[in-house]
């Protein structure tokens, strides 16, 4: 009994005591934080070929402990590195010099540089110094591309001298081979024909390109235009001299086709367009005559055979170029092969180029072979790209 008379006493104090304004339980509030300090915006360094100091930028033999590296571009970070690279090159620098903080180190490696900035060669040697990590990037250019800028320069200054036997025979053949009435696409199909209806293949250049990994003149333009023989670098090499010597945008193409593969594409007109002069010397002589199916194709002809990082690249829509579409050469019965094929040749044409759908291999050689013709013929997926002579 003493403990309920207890209770409603305790009740009525508790009551009493929050009418007379107790103070109510204090809120519990977060402790306080200290944002962490953010890190300043990275400041894009900007840097040219002009500020490297204490070298010739058109001399190829550098010592690399020779530089004083605490005179050249400095960089904390990688923002400006790709315009830096692209002034170098601009500039025709055999050397890229500068130094950069650890954190700030680019990956390069040899082949991707080559790719990205279309170089022939390039050497890359780095090494810890007292302001950072010191680069020397070596530059060995494609000779085309020095050939053309050296001709629209008119600056043959900085060739090499296999250079400049480079450079007599392409202003030979550009003043015996093209003239000012012709219009970029008859440029075109004059320095395709040559390159392709005259350039041998090298296996021996791709073997020893796949196993010395050094760098040969072959291999390029020096190799296609000085020899007659070379591999796809030089195809591509030389036909981006000889077209950018005539003032046209054309560029190298790093992919695949039945390996790693060079090629071209080319603008004209405001559209792009893809040539492959090594798979139009798909005939394999050095009588003229070429295969003309890579010759400015769009991408979705193209993508049947070649595979490319597609947006490295500009698009190649337009079809209306195509070789054998621009000149009416499509073949798809036997009627259309007498006609655009049998009919030419009878009337004295010195050679036939047609592509075939719809016919097989052994029709077409048969009925060639009954008029006498001479031929090569190439297999492009289900088609046939032929060109045709009488002896």
């Amino acid at each position: 009994m003493k403990k309920m008379r207890v209770l409603p006493l305790l009740l009525a104090l508790a009551l009493l005591l929050c009418a007379c304004g107790a103070p109510a339980p204090a809120e519990t509030t977060e402790p306080e934080t200290t944002a962490a300090p953010t890190e300043p915006p990275e400041v894009k360094e900007v840097f040219t070929w002009e500020d490297m100091n204490g070298i010739d930028h058109t001399e190829k033999n550098v010592n690399f402990n020779d530089i004083d590296f605490s005179q050249q571009p400095h960089f904390t970070n990688q923002l400006g590195m790709h315009d830096y690279f692209l002034s170098c090159l601009e500039g025709r620098c055999r050397n890229i010099l500068f130094t950069c903080e650890k954190k700030a180190m680019p990956e390069i490696f040899g082949s991707d540089f080559c790719e990205k900035y279309m170089l022939a060669w390039c050497n890359p040697k780095m090494e810890p110094g007292e302001n950072g990590i010191h680069y020397m990037i070596s530059i060995t250019y494609y000779p085309g591309d020095n050939v053309a800028w050296a001709y629209l320069n008119n600056d043959t200054s900085t060739l090499t001298e296999d250079e400049l036997v480079l450079y007599d025979v392409a202003v030979n053949w550009v003043n015996e081979n093209i003239t000012e009435d012709m219009t970029d696409i008859e440029k075109c199909e004059a320095i395709y024909e040559y390159l392709s209806g005259n350039v041998q293949y090298s296996n021996d250049l791709l073997n020893a390109l796949n196993t010395s990994y050094t760098f040969d003149l072959g291999i390029t333009a020096y190799g296609a235009m000085i020899d007659n023989l070379t591999i796809c670098q030089g195809y591509a090499d030389a036909f981006d001299m000889l077209t950018s010597m005539l003032g046209m945008n054309c560029v190298q193409i790093f992919g695949q086709g039945n390996g790693p593969h060079n090629w071209n594409m080319i603008e004209l007109d405001g559209n792009w367009y893809h040539v492959d002069c090594t798979w139009g010397a798909a005939f394999g002589g050095v009588d003229g005559k070429c295969s003309w199916a890579y010759f400015l194709a769009s991408d979705a002809r193209m993508s049947r055979t070649h595979s490319w990082a597609r947006d490295e690249f500009p698009d190649a829509t337009d079809e209306s170029l195509f070789y054998y579409t621009y000149h009416d050469l499509y073949v798809t019965n036997e009627e259309e092969l007498a006609a655009k094929v049998g009919e030419p040749l009878a009337n004295g044409a010195e050679q036939v180029d047609v592509y075939i759908k719809d016919l097989i291999l052994k029709q077409v050689k048969d009925y060639l072979e009954s008029i006498g013709a001479t031929f090569h013929v190439e297999e492009n997926k289900n088609d046939l790209a032929l060109c045709a002579w009488i002896e």
